[in-house]
């Protein structure tokens, strides 16, 4: 059994929590060095560690503070995406402390790509030891680790890749209140060194990028068929009967059932996440309603789906889509990315 972790979201979290440009970081920084604890404790929240030093009786620790985005409104919905500390700021900076007094500086990009792969290791190190330890006390056995990709075509890493199906997927969809997949994010923030880091995990001998996919549909695929899953994002965890969330640091298990259904429920509610509309104000609720009671059969559950956009108005080219960009299950290594298709009566999916 081999673990893939879904590392989207750790390079997020390694940039966010390295980077960024801010003319008024070093005078915020300045103000913080008024206080020596509390650099000493944004230093342990924010920081990755590069050797320590004692000043009086406090250990304080060489690292890089971080803040995030200086767009708040932009910052708290990207930081509430990634579960990241909805700090306020972009600050990038080496710390340095000695007994007399307290130097910040900003830091080079040299240092700001260093700090990215120090906490990247890190939290993948996390993983695998949480893991291991699930691993003991139930008696399976991981035998490598692998980091999985999104592509990302526009880097010159990736530059002969084809890009994620699910970006073309509502072209067909004749609505004009229907915005392409994750439209809503434009605009939003990246993190300084997000590229940067990407190509370096990129490189990694145990990182997987498969053309014209995500990294959930390929953590998906394995974790379906015998491995284990390591992810954050919720249209993972959801499709898996067992799977660690490293984000809130737990186990997930689904029943079988809960799976199948899972597609068609998100069909329904939509993603607000993703730009995915859904049902017109059909919450979780009304998906469960939708949906309770409908025999476990691809086609009875899709004709609940599609009833529900028929009594919205809204078009079977919208439905499909939807779900299209909502199941996990159209990508295998053998056959490649198949596209989901309308169950007809007597289907066996």
């Amino acid at each position: 059994m081999n673990l893939y972790i879904d590392a989207d979201s750790l390079l997020y979290r390694a940039s966010h929590l390295v980077c960024c440009k801010d003319d008024n970081a070093l005078a915020e920084a300045q103000a913080l060095a008024e206080d020596v604890e509390g650099i000493y404790t944004v230093a342990l929240e924010y920081g990755s560690s590069q050797g320590e030093r004692d000043v009086g009786n406090i250990t304080h620790t060489d690292v890089t503070p971080i803040r995030a985005s200086n767009d708040k409104e932009a910052h708290e919905k990207f930081a509430k995406m990634y579960g990241l500390p909805n700090t306020g700021y972009v600050v990038t900076l080496t710390v340095e402390l000695d007994e007399e007094d307290i130097e910040l500086e900003p830091a080079t990009a040299e240092d700001t790509l260093g700090g990215m792969k120090r906490i990247f290791h890190s939290m993948v190190n996390e993983i695998v030891e949480a893991v291991n330890v699930d691993a003991d006390a139930k008696g399976y056995t991981i035998d490598d680790v692998f980091t999985v990709l999104t592509v990302k075509p526009k880097l010159d890493c990736c530059k002969n890749m084809a890009d994620n199906f699910r970006y073309n997927i509502m072209e067909g969809v004749q609505d004009e209140k229907v915005k392409g997949y994750k439209a809503n994010r434009a605009g939003m923030p990246v993190p300084d060194g997000l590229n940067d880091i990407y190509e370096y995990v990129f490189g990694l001998d145990d990182t997987i990028c498969v053309s014209g996919v995500e990294a959930d549909d390929v953590c998906v695929y394995y974790g379906q068929n015998g491995h284990m899953v390591a992810a954050l994002d919720k249209d993972v965890l959801g499709s898996l009967e067992y799977a660690y969330n490293y984000g809130k640091k737990e186990w997930i298990e689904n029943y079988p059932e809960d799976i199948k259904i899972f597609p068609y429920f998100q069909t329904i509610t939509g993603d607000s996440s993703d730009g995915l509309r859904g049902v017109y104000r059909v919450g979780a609720k009304g998906a469960e309603k939708a949906l309770l009671n409908i025999p476990l059969d691809d086609y009875e559950l899709w004709k609940a789906v599609v009833k529900q956009y028929y009594l919205k108005e809204q078009s079977l080219e919208e439905a499909i889509a939807t779900m299209r960009s909502v199941s996990m299950t159209q990508w295998t290594p053998d056959n490649g990315l198949v596209l989901w298709t309308p169950p007809t009566k007597g289907d066996i999916q």
